[in-house]
């Protein structure tokens, strides 16, 4: 009777019990060394933290507080307790491992009612789990249960699992093929599962054949595998494969073998020769090969196999000559340089230092403006020139550089105008020239491109800077325009200036206003061609330009009193000698050393 009661109450918490991991959870150990005063103190107030949890029904809460005891302080009533957290909990396999803890490192601290106890309790969980043996033919194999490892092969006794749901074994090992497998077991059976590993296959199945059935033998990396077809195992990864024979032979095929799998392909194999690529330095040289012209540079093609001379040469320069054996199915790659050739040919080089030295000639396209009011009646645009020489020191990293501009020039200007006199009671007008003639100069930094080629370049650079200008006004009264008598309707005439009492005609006096000058902000840009050899010397022809934002500068008797402006241009008053910006554009031709 007292057996069938304890199969009922079995059964009937089987049935009740909700689904539950496979594998029971690890039981905590005692400690390895006897515990500390503060240990034992930390065990003692989980252990009762754990009964007053227990007894509100808190299981799952009462478990972790006395796992933490035992683990502290080693007492056989706090894993009596655990076990029967697990118990109440329906963790049978943990209760189970619970109890037979208890036997194995407490049975000398158990009166003999608690081992009777804890023997009754062992038979009723029992009847609840089951045991498993897993037997491996291969030693040190991890095992493991329901993702939980069991230790290596060989197992040491078998292991509790729940008698409820499936569960699955996997043993794996380096080298062998895994094994897994999922199983079930029943209330009180002792199960054992025997498992034979393999060596893992690391090899594909593979396939080869001749397309036309041609009689060539099949070449695995190098290595005669036999006549074609021929199919065998080999390893996983790449592998060169080549059909050959004595008329035949095919290109080299690579081929990637995939573990387990298969390869079946087809190889082609055709008439054999060999292959030939030659190649030239400088690539204008001739390629003769066995006294046959083939080209000029490069070739490449099919050749009987033995073996064969080629030439390559260039006019006035020593051939080259090599003798080559060429075997069948077998490319030869030659590359042949002129060495002659090569040295004598410059080649260009862009990167470094450049000295430009030219000479220019300005002029300002539109003179100086025209400024005729009164009492001026007319007023030419006048000339503005300008002669000198630009040297420019730069730096070019390819295309592109940056450089140091120095300009020097010798400017003159020239400025014919009438002005009428009418204080006589007669209109007189009086013809005058202002000229100026002085030194000028720029001094900028700024940036260049140049294009590329080995012989002719076009450059075009711009450089801000400053400019420097002295002028050394003069004024000259050419004559008089005047009617020959007082009546207005009378013809003109031009009477020269002539020196009082010698009756000879020439030129008025001159008046000569000192000295001026003016520094002002400005760039000078040119463009142009470069003919020559990079790096050497080059010829420069080309454009520049020159603009100075000048201020107006007026230079003569009564220059500082506050007189109108158009006063100046009056005979006795001062000189215009700039007036705003200043343009200059001309042509300019010199020389680069450089690059």
């Amino acid at each position: 009777m007292r057996w069938l009661a304890i199969v009922l109450t079995a059964l009937a918490l089987l049935f009740a019990c909700p689904p539950r991991l496979a594998l029971a959870q690890s039981i905590p150990s005692p400690p390895s060394a006897k515990p500390t005063t503060a240990d034992e103190a930390t065990a003692k107030r989980n252990f009762e933290s754990g009964l007053r949890l227990y007894g509100e029904g808190s299981y799952a809460e009462a478990l972790i507080a006395f796992e933490q005891s035992y683990r502290l302080g080693g007492r056989p009533s706090a894993l009596k307790n655990i076990a029967q957290c697990h118990r109440n909990l329906k963790h049978f396999v943990d209760a189970y491992e619970a109890y037979e803890q208890m036997l194995t490192k407490h049975d000398a601290q158990l009166p003999a009612a608690d081992k009777r106890a804890v023997q009754q309790a062992l038979e009723e969980l029992g009847v609840l789990t089951a045991t498993l043996t897993v037997d491996v033919n291969e030693p040190d194999a991890d095992i493991e249960i329901d993702g939980k490892s069991l230790g290596k092969s060989p197992m040491t006794k078998p292991k509790r699992l729940a008698a409820t749901g499936g569960h699955t074994v996997r043993v794996t090992k380096p080298t062998f093929a895994r094994y897994e497998q999922t199983f079930t077991v029943d209330s009180q059976q002792n199960k054992k599962i025997d498992v034979k590993l393999e060596l893992e296959k690391t090899t594909g199945h593979v396939v080869v054949r001749e397309q036309s059935g041609r009689d060539v033998h099949v070449f695995v990396d190098g290595e005669d595998k036999g006549p074609a077809p021929w199919e065998g195992e080999l390893a996983a990864g790449e592998h060169t494969v080549q059909a050959k024979g004595a008329r035949f032979a095919s290109e080299p095929r690579k081929v990637v073998v995939a573990q387990k799998d298969r390869l079946d392909f087809a190889l082609d194999a055709a008439a054999l020769q060999g292959r030939l690529r030659v190649t030239t330095i400088p690539a204008t040289a001739n390629i003769a090969i066995d006294g046959n012209t083939m080209g000029t540079g490069a070739w490449e093609g099919e050749l009987p196999e033995g073996p064969h001379r080629i030439e390559v040469s260039l006019p006035g320069q020593t051939p080259q000559i090599r003798d080559i054996m060429l075997g069948r199915g077998q490319l030869v790659v030659q590359e042949i340089p002129i060495v002659s050739a090569m040295v004598t040919s410059k080649m260009p080089v862009y990167e470094g230092i450049y000295v430009r030295l030219a000479l220019f000639g300005h002029l300002a396209p539109s003179g100086q403006p025209d400024d005729s009011v009164a009492p001026l009646t007319t007023s030419d645009g006048g000339f503005v020139g300008q002669v000198g020489a630009t040297l420019r020191v730069g730096r070019a990293w390819d295309w592109y550089g940056a450089e140091v501009i120095g300009l020097f020039a010798f400017e003159h200007r020239d400025r014919d105008y009438t002005f009428n006199d009418t204080s006589s009671g007669l209109t007189r007008t009086s013809n005058y020239g202002d000229t100026s003639n002085g030194p000028a100069g720029f001094i900028g930094v700024g940036p260049r491109v140049t294009s590329k080629d080995d012989s002719i370049r076009f450059t075009f650079g711009i450089a801000p800077g400053i400019g420097i200008h002295a002028f050394n006004p003069r004024r000259q009264r050419n004559g008089d325009l005047q009617p020959t008598t007082n009546d207005p309707g009378s013809s003109n005439r031009f009477v020269p200036q002539t020196t009082t009492g010698t009756g000879q005609t020439q030129s008025g006096p001159e008046q000569k206003f000192g000295s001026a000058g003016y520094t002002a902000f400005g760039f000078v840009m040119d463009g142009g061609i470069l003919i020559g050899s990079t790096p050497g010397t080059k010829f420069y022809l080309g454009v520049q330009a020159w603009i100075d934002f000048a201020p107006t500068l007026v230079i003569g008797p009564d220059t500082h009193t506050p007189i109108p402006n158009t006063a100046f241009k009056q005979p006795g008053r001062g000189i215009t000698v700039t007036d705003g910006t200043q343009v200059f554009v001309g042509p300019t031709l010199g020389l680069q050393f450089g690059h």
